[in-house]
């Protein structure tokens, strides 16, 4: 595993309150959500670890959980696991970190 530059990003620091967006960037050859939310980045798999469909259209709420969209499955930023069902599904969060220039590196 190494750190990934993640090149084009907004910065991080755009994002206040509820504000969120989320970007899908590829690293080797894997689809990664970058979610861009109170000044923090988070970067998770794309694929919702429950039925495996895309989270790149998911909403976030004011908790900091995201919501898969097929489902209804909701998955904690903080710590990935699934908060709305109780069957073991956890969101595999991706360690990030924003240099002060503002660019953003994933660690995968």
């Amino acid at each position: 595993m190494r750190w990934y530059r993640i090149n084009g990003m907004p910065n991080a620091s755009d994002f206040s309150g509820n504000q969120s967006q989320i970007f899908r960037v590829k690293i080797q050859e894997e689809s990664i959500c970058v979610l861009l939310k109170n000044q923090k980045v988070y970067a998770f798999r794309e694929e919702c670890p429950h039925a495996g469909k895309s989270l790149l259209h998911s909403r976030c709420d004011h908790e900091s959980e995201i919501t898969c969209l097929a489902h209804n499955f909701k998955f904690s930023l903080e710590d990935g696991k699934c908060t709305s069902h109780n069957e073991g599904y956890r969101l595999q969060l991706l360690q990030t970190k924003t240099e002060s220039n503002g660019d953003v590196l994933i660690y995968y």
